[in-house]
């Protein structure tokens, strides 16, 4: 599987074969993030997921959990479709 960038992460939890994963991040505040630097970022994030999936031939429906490791709130849901292709600046050309 390619790897991707990812903010600092404590650890990642996904079970073999499985199309959910949860992202365990330390000291990434997502809230704080003004809402369209958010929506760039789960674009990119999304993109890539996107493409792991049709890379690995995976065929269900994705779902990540991005989670504060040190609260345990889940601060967002990922499923590699909201966003991508939103931020293309090459769309819009």
């Amino acid at each position: 599987m390619a790897a991707f960038w990812w903010p600092p992460k404590a650890r990642t939890e996904l079970p073999a074969g499985a199309s959910s994963a949860t992202v365990r991040l330390r000291e990434f505040p997502m809230d704080q993030m003004p809402p369209v630097m958010r929506n760039k970022f789960k674009s990119g994030i999304n993109r890539s997921i996107t493409e792991l999936a049709q890379k690995n031939a995976v065929a269900s429906e994705i779902l990540i959990e991005l989670v504060d490791d040190t609260s345990g709130r889940v601060m967002d849901k990922l499923d590699g479709k909201e966003w991508v292709g939103a931020f293309d600046e090459d769309a819009y050309n």
